[in-house]
């Protein structure tokens, strides 16, 4: 059986603010107090989910970069690179179904785990945060010519942050999301955004393979071919 899905989409420099004019405590009291239909929508993502535990033990994590009176934007690109550095990304050491508690406290995990600690701390810390699945374009390295099929499946976070609606983190890069994320869905965890859902039933031994192609157009004009199974 085989499963392909071809998308063309429309890419959008991301607004890289860098200081929201509301300190972290200014602007979880304005969550609480949801003045505005964006942040009464975006309560949604305060609960804990089905991989993603709001726990005390994600407060405790943060305690030592943690300041209520930084700037909100500041604190979520201190909270990013703090993750990136406090959590070891080693493959293959979870699968989908590993909680974000359980990732914490094993200190290491792919990008789902770091995915869902952001996402845990925030919640935690009352602050909406939801999970990105999607796709980072996978650059050559310099002379050497673009594999296909070999972009990865990848997965960040998307925090509320007020005035400035909803940003992007990818802990596992230690960044913002930029024009290489490629975003296909976002929900409270993986559980509401796996790529194919469903039950096979048949005989004999299955095997998986899934194969990624992020074209870029002006690379498609120049190769009509490129990227076509």
């Amino acid at each position: 059986m085989t499963v392909q899905s071809n998308c063309c989409i429309e890419r959008a420099q991301p607004t890289h603010q860098w200081y929201a004019g509301l300190t972290t405590a200014e602007w979880i009291r304005s969550i609480k107090q949801a003045a505005s239909e964006d942040t009464l929508r975006a309560q949604e993502y305060l609960c804990p989910s089905s991989y993603c535990a709001i726990h005390p033990e994600f407060a405790e994590f943060l305690k030592p970069i943690w300041d209520p009176q930084l700037d909100s934007l500041q604190m979520l690109d201190a909270v990013n690179r703090y993750i990136y550095e406090s959590i070891r990304y080693q493959p293959q050491s979870t699968d989908v179904t590993t909680s974000s508690l359980s990732a914490l406290r094993n200190r290491q995990g792919v990008c789902q785990d770091l995915a869902n600690i952001f996402i845990s701390c925030m919640r935690t810390f009352g602050i909406p945060a939801r999970y990105v699945s999607g796709y980072l374009i996978t650059v050559p390295a310099p002379g050497q010519d673009k594999l296909i099929g070999v972009d990865a499946s990848h997965a960040w976070v998307s925090v509320y942050v007020g005035p400035w609606g909803w940003i992007d983190w990818d802990p596992t890069n230690n960044m913002r999301a930029d024009l290489d994320h490629i975003t296909l869905a976002w929900g409270r965890d993986y559980a509401d955004v796996p790529p194919v859902l469903g039950v096979y039933v048949g005989g004999g031994d299955t095997a998986l393979e899934v194969a990624v192609d992020v074209v870029l157009a002006n690379e498609r004009l120049a190769n009509p071919t490129k990227g076509q199974d």
